[in-house]
């Protein structure tokens, strides 16, 4: 048992999803609680919903290009909430289309482990008043549950940032040309960026509209000092970190101001 609450603690985040799920794993302890693995049920499938609620916020999921109101209050559905959790305002179809990946089969798993988590928590000769060996193998049933659930969410989450990346890898690197680093004008009467390198950048997050980026790499200058015979030019690097963004309908259109680039100069007045 202990094995199965660990592989579940990278899943939760606050302090409130932490707590309440210390607290249904209390409820496999009441062993003079007859409805101690209803309890524990359904409250892991509570905390479930608020992962999921936390994944995919209501207000995030209502502003995508591709939400349509199905219920009679508005609100997302799960199946949404789910799409939403895996590539956010990303469309199926630019999912499918440009980054050739087919998540449907996924979103099926998922509802299917969801479905099988509630049905854990109805009441019945099967379920009540059960010995504690029982209680703990259905507790590990449910657990599984609620692993599959998030543990697929975070693949495939992983794997369309790890797509999206590479699809705009070539954008990016060509953004930093040398008229993005004015930052460096301070070390030199004149300072030429020759180049720069782009080292790595990561795909931070996948929202509503935005694709959220940051990143790092080096420039490489030349300082220029006086004039004529008295002319001295060195030549030197700096790292420099940066965050931008693109929309979420033009993945490829990589807005990036020069307030979000820090080169760190640092190093030359060591």
């Amino acid at each position: 048992m202990k094995n199965k609450i660990d592989q579940i603690q990278p899943y939760l985040k606050t302090d409130f999803e932490k707590e309440l799920f210390k607290a249904a794993v209390a409820y496999i302890e009441k062993t003079d609680d007859p409805l101690r693995f209803n309890s524990f049920s359904a409250s892991m499938r509570e905390l479930s919903r608020h992962l999921l609620s936390r994944l995919a916020p209501d207000e995030e999921v209502k502003k995508c290009s591709w939400f349509i109101v199905e219920t009679d209050n508005g609100a997302p559905t799960r199946k949404q909430r789910i799409i939403y959790a895996i590539q956010g305002g990303l469309t199926t179809k630019f999912v499918e289309d440009e980054l050739y990946i087919d998540a449907s089969d996924e979103v099926k798993d998922i509802i299917k482990s969801i479905n099988l988590l509630s049905k854990f928590t109805h009441v019945n000769e099967k379920t009540f008043n059960i010995s504690q060996s029982k209680c703990e193998s259905m507790s590990e049933s449910v657990i599984d549950s609620f692993i599959q659930i998030f543990g697929i969410i975070s693949q495939a989450r992983k794997e369309i940032k790890s797509s999206v990346h590479d699809y705009i890898t070539d954008e990016l690197m060509g953004i930093f040309i040398s008229n993005t680093f004015d930052d460096l004008d301070i070390l030199s009467s004149q300072t030429i960026p020759e180049s720069s390198a782009l080292e790595e950048f990561e795909i931070e997050d996948i929202n509503s509209d935005k694709i959220l980026i940051s990143g790092y790499g080096y420039v490489e200058v030349s300082l220029n000092y006086g004039k004529g015979d008295d002319a001295t030019e060195i030549n030197d690097s700096f790292p420099y970190e940066f965050k931008c963004y693109s929309e979420i309908n033009s993945p490829k259109e990589i807005i990036i101001h020069k307030r979000d680039i820090q080169v760190d100069t640092s190093s030359w007045y060591e």
